[in-house]
């Protein structure tokens, strides 16, 4: 290809991803960094306590905070015999004469010196025109990939990845290019939807939906692209993964589900517990067969199938009945009898309250830290009870 390495070339993350970024980091890292702010008030002086609670949010603000960086500084220039890559951290650079050869995996492209010591060049392959580059690579230099007898036995889809710009390939290149575009946009809008779940879920329904949508996505997605995409994630496969958006968005409704509401009986649950999680477990198996039994294919990603396939199966079904519930309330007022804090279980302040409603004996309420510093025995609770989408009941005390 024409491409003079002697040039002046400057490659930056592609425009679509900085505006991804853009848009959506700085309003979540203000609300990340504002929630420990918020509880540094209502814990009052608490200081284990507030780092317990604040740890997930700010360790989310950290991630994002650095990824933004990243985006924002992230170069590549290859000029006057030098490749560089600089980003928000480090700068690598090498001398054209120096590199031994390149690789490529589902998220890099590295040029590998010839001295051990020193650090290889990566360049992510959500860079603009990163195409130019392999192809460029793929004409002046060795593939280390295919020298790699364990790489080798993907070859089909490692060498999708190597030869051309996206706008050259065809057939299973051009594939390929999309399920690894496709991926990444499903895995990075799941990574963004679970601080929204656990955090701040307004609108709730529109956050319930992206958390009980993009599991299905991603299955969708494996259909699309057959023997493309893989549920986990083996560092010698060069396949795209999906691991992230099939079980992250359903520990996060998992977890807000524990926050927002008790079922009256957990057992009542299961008639559509068993039937969501069978069908994501199927649909998975059968979407993912090449990968899992095809001549190259492995049983591994089986387990991550299956822990993903409960986490749905238990968390949807909880999930929808609850946001999309338009019944009638019913509203008691049981008698606190007793309270006290367990830290095992989240939220971790629970109130005992006389019988009431569907209950015959005197039943665990929980409640925020707040309110249950209020509540004094004898104190009388507002406990509402709702129906439930799916037909299962439910309820959540009113502060």
């Amino acid at each position: 290809m024409d491409f003079d390495p002697n040039g002046h070339h400057v490659y930056r993350i592609e425009r679509g991803w900085r505006v991804f970024f853009y848009v959506l980091v700085p309003p979540l890292l203000l609300l990340l960094v504002g929630m420990p702010v918020w509880e540094w008030q209502r814990h009052t002086g608490r200081l284990l306590a507030w780092l317990a609670y604040s740890a997930m949010p700010l360790g989310f603000a950290a991630f994002f905070l650095y990824g933004l960086a990243e985006i924002i500084k992230s170069r590549t220039v290859i000029a006057n015999g030098v490749i560089t890559q600089a980003g928000a951290l480090s700068t690598t650079s090498l001398q054209l004469v120096e590199i031994r050869g390149f690789q490529v995996d589902r998220n890099y492209l590295r040029f590998i010196p010839t001295d051990k010591r020193k650090r290889p060049v990566k360049i992510s392959l959500l860079t603009e025109h990163v195409g130019e580059i392999i192809a460029w690579a793929n004409d002046y230099y060795p593939s280390l990939n295919r020298e790699n007898k364990k790489t080798a036995a993907a070859s089909p889809v490692q060498e999708a990845l190597v030869p051309a710009p996206f706008a050259e390939l065809s057939g299973s290149g051009r594939k390929l290019a999309e399920a690894q575009q496709t991926a990444r946009l499903l895995n990075w809008c799941s990574w963004l939807t679970v601080p929204w779940l656990l955090f701040y879920p307004e609108p709730y329904t529109l956050a319930i939906s992206a958390g009980l949508l993009l599991p299905l996505a991603a299955i969708a997605a494996q259909w699309l692209y057959p023997g493309m995409l893989r549920a986990d994630e083996p560092d010698a496969a060069p396949a795209p993964s999906l691991g992230v958006s099939l079980s992250i968005p359903s520990i996060g409704l998992f977890v807000r589900m524990l926050l927002d509401a008790e079922l009256v009986s957990t057992a009542t649950i299961q008639t559509w517990a068993y039937p969501a999680g069978g069908g994501f477990a199927l649909l998975l198996l059968a979407g993912g067969w090449k990968q899992l039994f095809g001549k190259n294919g492995n049983g591994g990603p089986i387990i991550i199938i299956l822990i993903a396939a409960v986490l749905y199966g238990y968390s949807a079904p909880v999930a929808y009945n609850v946001a999309f519930d338009t019944g009638r309330p019913a509203d008691y007022r049981p008698v606190l009898l007793r309270k006290y804090i367990n830290d095992d279980e989240l939220p971790g302040f629970s109130a005992v309250v006389e019988p009431w409603g569907p209950f015959s004996d005197s039943t665990t309420v929980h409640v925020s830290k707040a309110y249950y510093h209020r509540l004094r025995p004898g104190n009388r609770l507002r406990v509402r009870l709702m129906p439930g989408a799916l037909g299962i009941p439910w309820f959540k005390v009113q502060e």
